[in-house]
């Protein structure tokens, strides 16, 4: 079994296409799990199926946080790493 991005652009893009009443966690985790696996740094979560499609729209990032360019990952108090979301154009 393997995955199945929507759409990847010239490999350095990936977009996931939704039609959903909201993006919930899970969503973001299955870009996050294509992003790490594809090796790709940037993706899209486009949700259609809401009245205003920029509202629809979630950007996410796989740079690792020591990288000048991203605040990706905070640390939890566990030692683990968490992802963040960056919701802008």
């Amino acid at each position: 079994m393997g995955f199945r991005a929507d759409l990847i652009v010239e490999c350095s893009l990936l977009l996931e296409l939704k039609a959903v009443q909201e993006i919930i966690p899970l969503h973001i985790a299955q870009v996050i799990t294509y992003l790490k696996m594809t090796s790709i740094k940037r993706g899209f979560i486009l949700n259609f199926n809401i009245p205003v499609m920029k509202k629809g729209i979630k950007r996410l990032s796989s740079v690792p946080p020591w990288s000048k360019s991203s605040s990706f990952f905070s640390k939890r108090s566990d030692g683990f790493l968490r992802a963040s979301v960056v919701n802008r154009l």
